[in-house]
């Protein structure tokens, strides 16, 4: 079981009106928005999910992880637009449990 005093847990629905490389740089915009709130409070446990798979998580005083399948750029991957690489270099990668 999983204790915390601070929880969050964010789910990305982007609208069908944006281009996957429009998408994803927003995706990255949100994940870095979400990683500096919790930098803020280290106190801070939350999920990012996007269509059901955990992307993002951070455990209480623990750094931000990546899920790997950010780093994807093949052709079904996440990150066929480079839209992570910035956040690639500073965050660290894990294989996180993705299914909710």
């Amino acid at each position: 079981m999983l204790g915390a005093d601070h929880l969050s847990m964010v789910t990305f629905v982007p609208s069908k009106s944006l281009s996957w490389p429009e998408e994803t740089r927003v995706l990255s915009e949100v994940m870095r928005a979400i990683i500096a709130l919790w930098d803020a409070h280290p106190e801070s446990t939350g999920a990012l999910a996007v269509y059901e798979q955990l992307m993002l998580q951070r455990l209480a005083d623990a750094p931000a992880v990546l899920d790997e399948s950010v780093a994807d750029t093949s052709g079904e991957g996440f990150n066929t637009v480079h839209a992570f690489d910035a956040l690639l270099e500073t965050v660290e990668l894990q294989n996180i449990k993705t299914d909710l």
